[in-house]
């Protein structure tokens, strides 16, 4: 399979696992939005299982990468927090599937947990976790502190980008607009170290 097919592939299948999830997407919905049969989508990727893992593993990727990129050593280590989370904000509002899915991925796995064999969002959490350590100047015993503050701006972050489209219906594109730069400050008040 070509990589522009993989590609065209896996961008489709994010947004139909983000609009349905992964129980309510089948790989008919898959191969009719790539135009291809179900069982070219099998000989590909085995089962819609393997295709949902490539997703989500592309998604932790790309937003991996997106933390490598807003991370600048000049500065220092709480000015990168910031940057890092304002960065992630814009990628979030930016990428509205991908934000969709990964959220879905984190409130619709109970099921799967015990199966899972590779946590694609973990060394996500553990870079932006990395980064709250530094920040703070605290050390590794205080992982689990620095992960539930990675956890809480995360929220605020996805829970605005998931439902900007509702918000920016329900208040008008002024009010919205005022609004997610207001996020944004908030944002940087959920990380702020102290």
């Amino acid at each position: 399979m070509s990589q522009s097919t993989r590609e065209m592939i896996i961008e489709e299948a994010i947004g139909a696992f983000a609009e349905k999830g992964l129980y309510g997407t089948s790989l008919d919905n898959v191969a009719t939005r790539v135009g291809l049969s179900k069982q070219a989508l099998l000989h590909h990727f085995g089962s819609k299982r393997r295709l949902y893992a490539e997703v989500i593993d592309t998604l932790s990727k790309l937003f991996l990468q997106e933390i490598e990129v807003a991370q600048d050593n000049r500065h220092t280590a709480p000015e990168r927090l910031r940057y890092v989370f304002s960065h992630l904000l814009a990628v979030t509002q930016r990428e509205e599937r991908a934000t969709t899915l990964l959220v879905r991925e984190l409130l619709d796995n109970h099921d799967r947990t015990q199966d899972v064999e590779r946590w694609s969002l973990k060394p996500f959490l553990l870079l932006l976790s990395d980064l709250v350590l530094a920040a703070h100047s605290w050390p590794e015993s205080r992982r689990v502190e620095a992960l539930a503050r990675v956890y809480a701006a995360l929220g605020v972050i996805n829970y605005f980008a998931i439902s900007a489209p509702t918000l920016r219906h329900m208040f008008g594109e002024t009010d919205f607009e005022r609004w997610k730069i207001a996020q944004g400050e908030e944002l940087l008040r959920v990380v702020e170290v102290d």
